[in-house]
């Protein structure tokens, strides 16, 4: 099947047989994300005039070089076509604000995250010997390991009678993208107080909270790890550095 792009090109331009107008016709009705496509696109088409050539392919290109990502959007495709148009300023305004957009997607507080966000292993403490965990808590730090984390999830939302449970809990709910969850149960492992889970519990949740954007509460946490002897305080001074 012809890309969206094309098909939209072709039955504006009524190049498509009834087949394939029926199509996109079909494809307006029911997809939204295709429909939105097809209105930037007649907006663009509509405030097409044969003059400012010139200064629309310089917005273009000054647009399109300033992106950093490829992300195959209508104004990337414009570009590359090579019709001979111009814009009114209604035109440059459409292909800015939809770049805008695409650019705005990821906002810096989730590139944080996924910049400083690892995944444990529970792998070191299934085959401990020292540490006395019982064989559904086992079975749940067996299905993190696999990816399995709503099966992860479920044993141990029966098991958080030790930290263990908790903490792997908060990870299984970060993995499954329940952030509020993940932060509750990070401060119960914190709120056990001693045990060798504090200085992870305080960066996971410290994690959470960039990635709620409850920042001020954020910037708290990263402060008290970045002045503390955790093992991740030159972490915690690299993201405040970034969200001061």
């Amino acid at each position: 099947m012809k890309n969206w792009f094309e098909l939209i090109e072709q039955y504006i331009d009524n190049e498509l047989n009834a087949e394939g107008r029926k199509q996109v016709e079909t494809l307006m009705a029911t997809n939204f994300d295709f429909s939105q496509e097809y209105k930037l696109r007649l907006d663009v088409n509509n405030a097409i005039i044969e003059r400012d050539v010139v200064s629309l392919r310089k917005s273009l290109e000054d647009i399109y070089r300033n992106s950093k990502e490829d992300t195959g959007t209508t104004i990337r495709k414009l570009y590359q076509k090579k019709w001979q148009f111009a814009a009114a300023s209604a035109t440059i305004l459409i292909l800015l604000g939809s770049i805008l957009l695409t650019n705005q997607r990821i906002p810096k507080a989730e590139n944080l995250f996924n910049n400083y966000y690892h995944a444990e292993t529970s792998i070191m403490i299934t085959r401990s010997s020292n540490i006395e965990i019982d064989n559904d808590v086992r079975t749940a730090l067996q299905f993190y390991t696999n990816a399995e984390y709503q099966k992860a999830i479920d044993i141990l939302l029966n098991n958080q009678e030790n930290v263990i449970s908790k903490f792997y809990l908060g990870l299984s709910f970060i993995e499954t993208n329940k952030f509020e969850e993940a932060k509750a149960s990070f401060q119960a492992v914190l709120d056990h107080n001693d045990n060798l889970f504090i200085e992870q519990a305080e960066w996971y949740k410290a994690l959470c909270l960039l990635k709620l954007e409850n920042n001020s509460e954020a910037i708290q946490l990263f402060s008290d790890i970045e002045n503390s002897n955790s093992l991740f305080k030159d972490q915690a001074s690299e993201i405040l550095k970034s969200i001061r």
